[in-house]
């Protein structure tokens, strides 16, 4: 798999910590326009291409799906119990939910191909739609005293992006919280152990879902990774409530560990020292996180290991909280159901900023796996029509956008150091590499540090580190933090606005400034819904379900951009996107589409559409 990595190269300094010893080791292309969303089709292909020894369907050049699993998702007016019944006469059991929809993550026989699976699928009661789970990869940011900030070769992006003169306006807000949705985020590291949000609702450690959001005990945030050690049969349903890269566990002989003969049996937050997914990059994702936290909001100039002594690194936002949730396995990916999972539980729980510095190249993308990502779709324009700011990375290759980069609904970063000529399709750049930050040590540069002679440093130990290309996104969304702080409740459009007014151009782009504005509220026309004509479908022979298309081309926004197009069947949401295709069950149905644009502002249009079978037809 040609995975989107962060690390060019990786030098950590670290304090050692006693462990026993070791033994000795043997990335669409761009947005099409500013009111088009990505998803446009949703024809299915159903070729076989199920890569070898397991490692997930190939469905675009460098683009992977779940192999052992599908989506599904459920008519609201359905019965979940009828579609297991004839699910399970296929070999098909139910694995788990995205929380808060009708989503399900599906098992599939040993030895089925996962294509083929879902046209099986597609065929029982109830499913309005059954698809392949997209893979998506992380991508390879009075002046503050702490030393990593004064040696401007160690923050040099801060200093480039002006960050003093922001600072001299806002400082960001503890209200403001920023989600980092990645590898999760070393929560004792000194440089964040402080900024971290707390869920008021959750009781720590009694066991319970105090809050009834499915997830027990998710004081700090939330882990959709759970168990899973990066192996692409892993289990999509793991999860807990806790995000933490945790210190923790021993180092055991495996001879069937690649490459080394050795598991290090501890948090899977961790890594285990293993290649898992067998691309040759070990324990890759661990610290990701960790790095992308520290550049959008560390604590800065704090005082921390001794009298009138300062420590650490600097952020873009000093004040705002970190939201961490753990989407990104240590390998280095995720399961697009889990970080849709992430996204639902970001939005819900009350971030106002979204950093996604993970992605997926759909340059060259199949129907197919267009169709995949629409449970990614939904869950951004969900977080948009709650006037959530999502940030993503553009990617790595410079050029063109990943997605969810290429959504209208997400502010699409660039790196100024690789992007040429993706004109107005990234809203700013900025510095990416090397930046140095907060970072945990994985169980593999454990192995390596002993391997060079350096050994007692214990896989979880706190450490500061130079990255490779996923800064830019969280030092952006450390802005925006700024922004929102000294702005409470600004929209996309006024964020965007801000983001491309005071930039400084860059080799025709527009490179980040920390300028903190004070908004002014504007007027703005409502947009307008179109939702089609009325209908009648038929359908023949035994078919319980008619393959329906719903068309918001009609809808537009006269000085804006609409970020977000929401289709509804009894209030339920059944899909997102401009155009899209649907399975509906026989029956009337008042279909709401409900499109929000860039300045919060909504309108809905219901289409009737009424699925009935020809007289005479069985």
């Amino acid at each position: 798999m040609a995975k989107a990595r962060c690390w060019a190269a990786t030098m950590v300094s670290v304090a050692l910590v006693t462990v026993s010893a070791l033994p000795n080791p043997a990335a669409l292309t761009r947005r099409a326009s500013a009111a088009e969303p990505l998803l446009s089709t949703t024809s299915v292909s159903a070729a076989d291409a199920t890569a070898p020894g397991g490692a997930g369907a190939s469905v675009s050049p460098g683009a992977r799906t779940a192999p052992r699993h599908i989506l599904v998702q459920l008519h609201p007016r359905a019965s979940e119990q009828q579609f297991l019944r004839e699910a399970r006469a296929h070999g098909l059991r139910r694995l788990g939910r995205v929380p808060g929809t009708r989503w399900l993550t599906v098992g599939i026989p040993a030895g089925a191909n996962a294509r083929q699976a879902t046209l099986t699928a597609r065929g029982l009661s109830g499913v309005v739609r059954a698809t392949l789970d997209p893979i998506v990869a992380i991508n390879d940011q009075r002046p503050p005293r702490d030393p990593l900030y004064a040696n401007d070769g160690d923050h040099w992006g801060l200093l480039e992006v002006e960050a003093g003169q922001g600072w001299l306006v806002e400082r960001g807000r503890a209200n403001v919280v920023i989600a980092i949705l990645d590898s999760g985020i070393a929560l004792g590291h000194d440089d964040l152990r402080a900024k971290l949000w707390t869920n008021p609702a959750e009781i720590p450690g009694n066991g319970i879902d105090d809050d009834g959001n499915g997830i027990v005990d998710d004081v700090y945030g939330a882990d959709f990774v759970g168990t899973n050690t990066g192996a692409f049969d892993d289990d999509p349903t793991s999860m807990d409530g806790n995000p933490d890269v945790p210190k923790g566990g021993t180092w055991q002989t495996d001879p069937l560990a690649v490459p080394f003969g050795l598991r290090f049996a501890g948090d899977s937050a961790v890594g285990d020292g293993v290649d898992n997914d067998l691309d040759g990059l070990i324990d890759i994702g661990v610290t990701h996180g960790t790095l992308v936290a520290g550049i959008a909001a560390a604590a800065t100039d704090h005082l921390n290991a001794g009298p009138s002594r300062h420590e650490g690194m600097a952020s873009a936002c000093r004040h705002c909280g970190l939201m961490p949730v753990r989407v990104i396995n240590a390998e280095g990916w995720a399961f697009g159901s889990d970080a849709a999972s992430g996204i639902y539980y970001a939005a819900n729980m009350g971030a106002h900023v979204v950093n996604i510095s993970w992605g997926i190249d759909v340059s060259g993308a199949t129907p197919e796996l267009l169709e995949s990502l629409q449970i990614l779709v939904e869950a951004i324009e969900y977080a948009a029509s709650r006037g959530v700011i999502v940030v993503a990375a553009a990617g790595n290759s410079g050029m063109g956008l990943h997605f969810p980069a290429s959504m209208a609904s997400a502010i699409a970063v660039g790196s100024s150091s690789r992007h040429r000529g993706v004109d107005d399709a990234i809203d700013p750049v900025a510095p990416d590499e090397p930046i140095r930050g907060t970072a945990v040590v994985s169980a593999y540069d454990a192995l390596l540090y002993d391997a060079l002679g350096l050994p007692g440093i214990a896989p979880g130990a706190a450490a500061y580190a130079n990255d490779g290309t996923s800064f830019a996104a969280p030092l952006v969304s450390g802005y925006i933090g700024l922004i929102l702080s000294q702005n409470p409740g600004a929209t996309l459009k006024q964020v965007r606005q801000a983001l491309r007014a005071n930039a400084v151009d860059y080799s025709g782009f527009g490179r980040l400034r920390t300028i903190v504005p004070t908004l002014t509220p504007e007027s703005n026309a409502p947009p307008v819904a179109s939702a089609g004509g009325d209908r009648v479908v038929w359908i023949n022979g035994k078919a319980t379900t008619a393959t329906v298309t719903l068309d918001a081309s009609g809808s537009r926004d006269t000085d804006g951009t609409l970020v977000s197009y929401q289709w509804l069947d009894d209030g339920v949401p059944i899909a997102s996107g401009r155009v899209v295709s649907v399975n509906l069950p026989l029956g009337p149905h008042a279909i709401t589409l409900r499109v929000t644009d860039d300045d919060q502002a909504s309108a809905a249009d219901t289409v009737r559409i009424d699925v009935g079978r020809r007289r005479g037809k069985q």
